[in-house]
Order: C-alpha cells, then structure tokens, then sequence
C-alpha cells in the first residue's frame, strides 16, 4: 500500500493551485496561443499568395489593355494562358494550405483536448482524496505521469514552419515560373511578329 499523504487546510490549497488551478489556467492557454497561431499561420502564409496573384492579375490586364499591338496572337495566347494558369494554381494552393494546415492544427488540439479530459479524469479523483485527507503518493505519482504525457504530446506538435516552407517552396516555384514565362510571351507578343 502506498505511503498516504495527511494535508491540512493551507497543504490543501497549495496542492490544488499546483495540481488543479494550474492545469485549467494552462488548457485556457493553450486553447488561447493554438487560436493566434493559426490565425498568423494563415494571414502569413496565405497574404503573401494573395499578394503575388494580384500583381499577376495586373499584369495579366495590362496585357488586354494593349490587344490593340499585338504583333504575335500566338505568344499574346500563350502568356495570357500562363498568367492566368499562375492565378489557378496560386489560388488554389491557398485553399490547399488553408485546409492542410487547418487539418494539421485540428489534430494537434484534439490531442491536446483529449489529454486534458483525461487528467481531468484522474485529477477530479485524486482531488476528492485529498478533501478527504486520503491522499497517496501513488496519487500524485499518477498526475504527474499523466503531465509527462503533455510533455511528449507537445514535443510532437506540428512543425509550423517546417510544413509551411515545405508546401510554399514548390507552389512558390510554380506560381512564379508560370508569371515568368507568360510575362515574357506577354511582352514578345508586342515586339515580334
């Protein structure tokens, strides 16, 4: 049997401000910091998209806005058609980071969610002992493994930066090759026949 722990009133207090009140302000927290990490993620990742398609699209409009020289139809089609195949594929890949990254966060805070369920689970117990001045070092020992696991659930979290860069770079590359070459076409449709 393990070695039973006799906590007075003032014992009582300290041990649920370390074991309960803390815990209920950190889930709070993290609900807090999982939101504003989202929300930069995708202002940041997505903005820089919105902001390329953009100069495409104006680009892609001072092309039309000068059909009247068009010396080459064919490479006027061509350049048009890369342009605006620039501003698919980047609105796309937004809607494609938006979501992944969404699924990514989603799974990330059901982990966290389930796990303080859990604790609280074990503490809810743990706590009425201590009331009851039954308390156990086998208690505390059990609430402080359950703590470890947010430990390693947090060491697992998602790699923000990591996952971002890894889809950016290739939508990126994609984005501005297609405004490359359909800018250069764009421009050669009005210098050679």
């Amino acid at each position: 049997m393990s070695e039973k722990i006799n906590l007075d009133q003032e014992k009582l207090e300290l041990w649920y401000e370390q074991f309960g009140s803390k815990k209920f302000q950190l889930q709070s927290e993290m609900a807090e910091d999982h939101g504003k990490k989202t929300l930069d993620l995708y202002h940041r990742s997505i903005d820089f998209i919105y902001k390329t398609i953009t100069i495409i699209g104006i680009v892609a409009g001072f092309g039309f806005t000068a059909i009247d020289h068009v010396k080459n139809d064919l490479l006027f089609i061509l350049g048009e058609g890369l342009l605006f195949a620039a501003i698919a594929v980047g609105i796309w890949s937004t809607q494609k980071i938006y979501l992944g990254e969404r699924k990514n966060f989603d799974d990330f805070f059901s982990k966290i969610k389930k796990h303080f369920k859990e604790w609280y689970a074990l503490f809810k117990p743990v706590f009425d002992k201590a009331i009851k001045n039954n308390l156990t070092r086998n208690d505390i020992i059990a609430l402080q493994n359950k703590e470890w696991e947010l430990v390693s659930i947090l060491s697992d979290s998602p790699e923000i930066e990591k996952d971002r860069k890894d889809i950016l770079s290739g939508i990126v590359w994609a984005i501005f090759g297609l405004f490359i070459f359909g800018g250069l076409m764009l421009l050669i449709s009005f210098l050679i026949c």
